[in-house]
């Protein structure tokens, strides 16, 4: 059940069900990306909410998840406001061929090939799944070993009690 900033969100999962019968093009969900990720540079909760499937899943690899509408909007919300710099790189690596390889339901970011062109992206691989053309879900592949150990330890540290939705993988 839904509590809180959830209450007045205008943008339901209902109403992203009934988006999903939009016509699928690459060129709809580049823009939807884009879209989802001013969203997040301007900090407006409500218009990013508009680019998120039904049925997301955001996946901090391998720390853990968050699944679902509630979950994925609350972590949105809980890591509000955004710094402006990194939604302005990924909107870069958007349209930047070297970094951003296409497949039918999916785009592979792998900006840490080019880490001076994209130093807040430089640890990282992110893959952005599709539903229709709404965003259904970001892997972030995190590759520093040392920011691995300081995310495991950051979650232990606050108990996922403090991450709602939050579901640690198991450490390997």
């Amino acid at each position: 059940m839904m509590t809180g900033f959830l209450d007045d969100l205008k943008v339901t999962r209902s109403m992203q069900l009934e988006r999903l019968r939009e016509p699928v093009s690459r060129q709809a969900r580049i823009d939807n990306m884009i879209e989802h990720m001013q969203a997040e540079h301007d900090n407006e909760f409500e218009r990013l909410a508009a680019t998120i499937s039904p049925d997301p899943c955001w996946n901090l690899h391998p720390i853990g998840a968050w699944q679902g509408w509630e979950s994925v909007l609350r972590m949105y919300h809980a890591n509000f406001p955004f710094a402006p710099e990194g939604p302005l790189e990924m909107i870069k690596g958007v349209h930047d061929p070297r970094v951003a390889m296409w497949g039918e339901d999916h785009v592979l970011f792998h900006m840490a090939i080019y880490a001076d062109e994209y130093p807040l992206h430089r640890n990282l691989t992110i893959l952005i799944k599709f539903q229709g053309n709404l965003v259904q879900g970001e892997t972030v592949f995190l590759t520093d070993e040392n920011l691995i150990a300081f995310m495991r330890n950051h979650v232990k540290e606050l108990g996922t009690d403090k991450f709602e939705g939050f579901v640690p993988f198991p450490a390997a």
